[in-house]
């Protein structure tokens, strides 16, 4: 009872702590305008266009949720029901001398000209890869913008399912960090989306080498590892696709609306069109709190960098991508490498396909 009496307590607390946020947001939006003088009508609107710096709003992506709810739902309860049988790269051991080892023969057979970059990270000692209870839950690459450098900095497990793919995508982020063509640089803001894109797409395009690496040193769950990526790029699509979703109703909610029933009856309707087997609340996302509006980044970027792994020449678009910078509107990057809009049903059908064709051909399984 007393368990349950906290849990309210929390509950309650939490739901009064987001209504102020989002009526004191709301307030602060409408002392904005956009590019056409009109205010701002909520902050969701204002935190598109002023702090992800992209070319489209909330009501734009209505379509892409949509279409990834179509595409994806069936294959994401499909691959859950699998799982446990593709779980053994999660027990497989991976140490700090292994990382140092695998991750060149990986960069080296994806494209050799990121080597320096690796090189640089070892040399310097700008990492962090110490398995400890006393760091934090999650992995990311500082920028020291003042200094032209960065710092990785990743909370593993021991475990080459969680960690090879972590530490794989944050080295796409530290590359990047590097390879800006000057020229291509944008004026503007950090994007997320393209921000995201330098180390999801790394990911996808390291499979091939991945692979060549687990058949050269004898490490025999490739498919789990394969099958372990897909799936989450499912929960990420779906997950995130939620999360968008929920902000959208709630800041475009009517004040009088903005209760804890209301909260936790338009979370839990929205996650069960997408992620029904998921125990997340609201309040369990922390970018709902801190960063409005951030999550539907995940969904466009991996959309955006599925689509150029979908390619024959997916390392050349991936590294044109990563000469642009971030400092760009999406639109700035993908038109002039003649890719789609990754807002759009159709990209969401390209990228259902891929991640279909890789399954059947890496772990034989039709989703």
């Amino acid at each position: 009872a007393c368990a349950l009496e906290n849990g309210t307590e929390k509950s309650a607390k939490m739901a009064e702590i987001y209504k102020n946020l989002v009526i004191t947001r709301n307030a602060v939006a409408t002392l904005y305008t956009d590019d056409d003088g009109k205010p701002y009508k909520n902050y969701l609107d204002y935190s598109y266009d002023k702090t992800f710096g992209r070319d489209y709003t909330p009501d734009d992506v209505t379509e892409t949720r949509e279409a990834v709810r179509q595409k994806f739902v069936a294959a994401y309860n499909y691959m859950t029901n699998q799982s446990r049988n593709f779980s053994s790269a999660y027990t497989v051991a991976l140490t700090e001398a292994q990382i140092k080892k695998y991750m060149p023969y990986i960069i080296k057979n994806t494209d050799s000209s990121m080597y320096n970059s690796w090189q640089y990270l070892m040399q310097k000692g700008l990492y962090d890869f110490t398995v400890s209870e006393n760091k934090m839950n999650t992995s990311y690459v500082a920028d020291f913008a003042a200094y032209g450098d960065g710092f990785m900095f990743i909370n593993r497990y021991g475990s080459i399912g969680v960690d090879l793919s972590t530490i794989i995508h944050e080295f796409g982020h530290f590359n990047a960090l590097f390879n800006e063509d000057e020229q291509k640089a944008g004026d503007g803001s950090s994007n997320y989306d393209l921000l995201e894109t330098h180390s999801q797409c790394f990911e996808l395009i390291t499979l091939p080498a991945v692979e060549s690496l687990f058949k050269r040193y004898g490490i025999k769950c490739f498919d789990s590892y394969a099958f372990i990526k897909i799936y989450d790029c499912l929960w990420a699509l779906l997950s995130n696709c939620a999360f968008d979703e929920f902000e959208y109703i709630v800041y475009n909610a009517k004040e009088s609306e903005l209760t804890q029933a209301f909260f936790e009856k338009t979370f839990a309707d929205v996650k069960s069109r997408y992620i029904a087997d998921s125990s997340y609340n609201y309040y369990d996302i922390t970018h709902v709190f801190q960063v409005p509006g951030y999550c539907i980044s995940y969904v466009v970027s991996l959309l955006f960098s599925s689509e150029i792994w979908a390619n024959d020449n997916a390392i050349e678009l991936y590294n044109e991508v990563v000469s642009y910078g971030a400092s760009h509107y999406l639109s700035e990057v993908y038109q002039p490498l003649k890719l789609s809009n990754p807002l759009t049903a159709e990209s969401v059908s390209l990228v259902y396909e891929k991640y279909r064709s890789f399954l059947k051909s890496s772990v034989n399984i039709d989703i």
